[in-house]
């Protein structure tokens, strides 16, 4: 990556935009977990936490395009817990994936104890780890891989609450 292409996604990324994958990874600081809390109680959604070196998250994300194939799903967050130093690595996964398209988030730098406690105080940085906002404003924890069979189900739930 050119010294000039570098400062243009560090200015972007700081700015909480890039739209160099997908809709845009924007930057994940510790106000996110609330306003994505507040957004999830509106609607129905997902918020997967992942990692670049997290075996189950590349099964769990390569499951997800599977069964996504290509569509979009409205509702659905991936939250990339290694920094924007992984940028590139992380845009490259996402479109191997075939999970691009998704809401992505990115942390600042590779998830510190300030910004999990933010996220889930009683969570100890195990990964996958992502949380289902139900119906009712529940919040369900789910800690590792999410087998394909339960990831087709939420998937069709939010294409059925996009038709509406």
């Amino acid at each position: 990556m050119t010294l000039y292409r570098s400062l243009v996604v560090m200015l972007l990324l700081s700015t909480g935009a890039y739209a160099g994958q997908g809709e845009g990874a924007r930057l994940f600081t510790a106000a996110t977990p609330a306003l994505l809390d507040e957004r999830c109680q509106q609607e129905e959604c997902m918020v997967i936490y992942w990692s670049l070196d997290c075996p189950p998250c590349h099964s769990e994300l390569k499951t997800l395009g599977d069964v996504l194939k290509g569509r979009e799903a409205p509702g659905m967050v991936l939250v990339s817990v290694d920094g924007r130093a992984q940028l590139a690595e992380i845009g490259e996964t996402l479109s191997r994936y075939r999970v691009a398209q998704l809401e992505s988030w990115i942390t600042p730098s590779p998830l510190d104890l300030p910004l999990r406690y933010a996220i889930d105080p009683k969570w100890f940085g195990e990964l996958p780890n992502s949380y289902l906002y139900t119906a009712g404003s529940r919040k369900v924890r789910i800690v590792g891989e999410i087998e394909a069979s339960r990831l087709q189900m939420i998937v069709s739930r939010f294409a059925r609450q996009a038709k509406n």
